[in-house]
């Protein structure tokens, strides 16, 4: 996410943290993956339903994808991740870690 995002997302969810206090490189929650959709559904004449949170802090770009997610769920302290692109399994170390304090 850019600065001008993390910005956007403060004033649609007031109740998360500021941007400049996330820890880097790490996991600060969970969430459920339900569904990925092409993003160029977004663009049909029968749009996929989205919130305005999703709307403004999404990139629905032909060629995309929609990640749709569900039951986020903030750990309780940040845990060390490295960061990766697409979907991907944890270290048992990591996942370990994430259960203990979820």
């Amino acid at each position: 996410m850019t600065k001008e995002d993390l910005e956007t997302a403060e004033i649609l969810i007031p109740e998360i943290p500021k941007f400049y206090t996330w820890p880097m490189g790490c996991a600060i929650c969970v969430v459920e993956l339900f569904d990925c959709v092409p993003s160029s559904r977004y663009h049909d004449p029968q749009p996929l339903l989205l919130t305005q949170q999703e709307v403004a802090l999404g990139d629905y770009t032909i060629g995309r994808w929609v990640w749709r997610t569900q039951n986020l769920r903030p750990l309780k302290e940040p845990v060390p991740i490295l960061g990766r692109q697409g979907l991907w399994i944890p270290d048992p170390d990591t996942v370990n870690k994430i259960q203990s304090i979820l």
